[in-house]
């Protein structure tokens, strides 16, 4: 039950990061905001993503394909085998 708790807590604390992370766009005003700073928000909010992105999706996939003694490439879109069936591999 001990870590069913902790659990709760972390995705409760998670939530409650990015709600406060998103309320700040309610206390932003569109008049006095210039396009500059709307391009800089824009280019950070890609680039987190895009970070997020590589460090949590393709490199673990890329270890994890090497783990299991394929090629890591094959596991990003369109490489080698990975766009192809499972059951047309065996």
């Amino acid at each position: 039950m001990n870590g069913l708790l902790w659990a709760a807590a972390g995705t409760g604390f998670t939530f409650s990061m990015t709600t406060l992370g998103a309320a700040v766009v309610f206390f932003m005003r569109k008049e006095g905001q210039s396009e500059k700073v709307q391009k800089a928000f824009l280019g950070f909010a890609a680039g987190v993503m895009i970070a997020a992105s590589v460090w949590s999706l393709l490199i673990p996939a890329i270890n994890e394909a090497e783990a299991l003694g394929r090629e890591g490439w094959e596991t990003l879109p369109g490489g080698g085998e990975a766009s192809l069936p499972q059951a047309a591999l065996h």
